[in-house]
């Protein structure tokens, strides 16, 4: 019975390390782009009590690959941004080691737990996404070649709404599930997603921030 006892506390201490924020007293921010692009990489935080950027780093881009080092006392909300590229790409920096893949019209950063679900989220879009260009390339083509049926045209009209509203449901239901006990990953993921969400939607999590574990 004992012996059980301590298996159970080993494995207990071991997923809890696993699943942890931060697990050194370090970060390092690998990014890759594409491999044909040189230039500067530029690192923001985001000060919450003034609302504002603070440019913490620059970083050359060569050979598709750019590196960030150094450490924070907190997590914090950060920002990669290339030199001649208007996106910032959004991630929570942790003392970890962590890695930015940029392609595709999309990224993920992995290394952390609120990385991890935040990059999960942009998966999810990026599918959203490509689910409604194929459903209008459909509706194009068959309106172009004349076969465009009012039977079609409402099977796809249905089909694309429906896309939008399993896409909200499916990101409600992985920030519930996150934001209690990432609530700087909900946070930022409200300012990502904020504008993709209804309003009853957003006062869900909210409320989920306002009371987090």
């Amino acid at each position: 019975m004992l012996k059980n006892s301590i298996i159970a506390t080993v494995v207990a201490l071991v997923l809890s390390a696993c699943s942890a924020e931060t697990q050194q007293k370090t970060y390092s921010l690998d990014g890759s782009v594409d491999a044909s692009r040189d230039g500067k990489a530029y690192l923001y935080v985001l000060l919450p009590e003034y609302q504002k950027l603070m440019l913490l780093d620059s970083a050359d881009v060569r050979h598709g690959g750019f590196r960030f080092s150094g450490t924070v006392d907190e997590p914090m909300e950060a920002f990669v941004r290339l030199k001649g590229d208007t996106t910032a790409y959004c991630f929570v920096l942790t003392n970890n080691r962590l890695t930015m893949t940029i392609e595709d019209g999309t990224y993920s950063v992995q290394g952390s737990p609120s990385n991890r679900a935040l990059s999960q989220l942009l998966a999810d879009r990026y599918a959203f996404e490509k689910r409604r260009e194929s459903l209008q390339a459909a509706y194009k083509k068959q309106s172009a070649d004349s076969t465009l049926t009012k039977v079609v045209e409402d099977s796809l009209m249905t089909a694309y709404h429906q896309a939008g509203v399993d896409y909200r449901r499916l990101l409600l239901e992985r920030l519930t599930k996150k934001v209690p006990g990432y609530p700087l990953m909900g946070r930022v993921a409200l300012r990502m997603f904020g504008g993709e969400m209804l309003q009853c939607e957003i006062d869900s999590v909210s409320l989920l921030l306002k009371n987090p574990r």
